[in-house]
């Protein structure tokens, strides 16, 4: 994964690097070496609470940001596919 991070040259100003770090306690320096299971541990560690990933369960509006067909589950299953082009 990593190696397709250094192909694309990637870079955050420093007002927005202080934000990052301002945001989720962690130095920005040590964001860059974590993948995001790490940094979701240590996030999860700071607010001693654990990061909910389910979108539309609670709240069925859309968020505010993100993605629209995660939030009202609308991915269709590769399964679900060959179902229905096996009907026709």
């Amino acid at each position: 994964m990593n190696n397709l991070y250094n192909m694309i040259d990637i870079s955050l100003n420093p007002k927005t690097k202080r934000s990052i770090e301002r945001s989720t306690g962690i130095p920005y320096s040590e964001i860059e070496k974590l993948d995001a299971e790490s940094i979701d541990k240590l996030i999860e560690k700071k607010i001693n609470k654990t990061i909910q990933m389910e979108y539309g369960v609670r709240d069925r509006r859309l968020p505010a940001r993100g993605g629209v067909f995660l939030a009202l589950r609308r991915y269709l299953k590769l399964t679900d596919i060959d179902r229905k082009l096996s009907k026709i």
